[in-house]
């Protein structure tokens, strides 16, 4: 993170329909200082390169064993490879003699003109729908340096809508230099509860919440985005709390639930982690939809997604 003059980047997505208005491109960046129980992409936390070994490809050749300087790969040719990711230093050598893509690298390095030149690829959908480009993460915000404002300057004065999906854990200063730039908010709401959050994610939400004011006070569109987790805020007293939140907010458009899914999973065991839903069930939609009903009730735009 040291270097202000990249940008690291998780991945970029094309034809997004869900992230703000018209077609979008997603540009997540790598990097996120939470650690949310039930985080969907494991890979988004660290802001440095990883490996990723997806088996399936595998066509057990061998070769990436015999690259490998740390004797962090096993090979077998009845069992195949198997990775013991505490010895992987992340030389990336089993990556480039793998041929079938099995081992891969997670995370790219841009500058300002890369990514510029990326997001410029959909400028016809932008227009034709009211789109634009949604930086999200990991936790886009953890990485506004000097090169990250020149590419958002470039891109309002080429009139082209800017977005962040954002869960807001960052100083205000942070804000203070996006906002002249960007048109709209994705803000997680997580856990309404201080504690709560503290125990689920990591940190506090005092300055999400605090965040979260100030960019409703600036007159920024707002659209809450709110992850319902089965045993942790499929509540009654989270979505009373959502609502008196709701009711504070001048600036608001929509409010997404978020039902909690599984999809997450291969991307931890092609980290070598284990994923945490062992156990978890899914959340009632039935539930789910009348807590929505209530916002729609309430005079509030409220959507399921997902």
């Amino acid at each position: 993170m040291n270097d202000n003059r990249v940008l690291r980047i998780l991945e970029i997505s094309r034809m997004a329909t869900h992230n703000g208005p018209g077609i979008r491109t997603m540009v997540h960046f790598k990097g996120c200082d939470l650690d949310c129980a039930w985080c969907s992409t494991p890979e988004s936390r660290s802001f440095e390169k990883q490996l990723s070994f997806l088996e399936k490809k595998c066509i057990r050749c061998g070769a990436c064993a015999k690259a490998c300087p740390k004797q962090a790969i096993a090979f077998d040719q009845n069992q195949g490879v198997s990775v013991k990711w505490k010895k992987c230093v992340n030389c990336f050598k089993c990556v480039r003699v793998c041929c079938s893509t099995a081992f891969s690298v997670i995370g790219q390095i841009y500058s300002a003109e890369e990514l510029y030149r990326e997001i410029i690829k959909d400028r016809a959908f932008y227009k034709r729908s009211g789109g634009g480009v949604t930086f999200s993460g990991g936790e886009a915000l953890l990485h506004i340096s000097e090169e990250m404002v020149k590419l958002l300057e470039r891109l309002r004065r080429e009139n082209i809508s800017i977005g962040f999906d954002t869960a807001g854990h960052v100083e205000q200063a942070v804000l203070e230099k996006v906002i002249p730039y960007t048109e709209f908010f994705l803000w997680d709401v997580k856990l309404i509860d201080d504690q709560a959050h503290k125990k689920y994610t990591g940190k506090g939400n005092e300055a999400i919440l605090s965040n979260l004011r100030y960019v409703d006070q600036m007159g920024k569109d707002i659209y809450l985005r709110c992850p319902i987790i089965t045993g942790i805020n499929d509540n009654d007293q989270h979505f009373q709390g959502v609502m008196d939140l709701a009711s504070q907010l001048k600036s608001l458009k929509e409010i997404h639930f978020l039902p909690f899914h599984r999809l997450g999973a291969s991307r931890y065991h092609k980290i070598g982690l284990d994923d945490p839903y062992h156990g978890m069930k899914d959340v009632s939609r039935a539930y789910i939809m009348e807590k929505q009903q209530a916002f729609i009730e309430a005079g509030h735009i409220a959507k399921i997604i997902g």
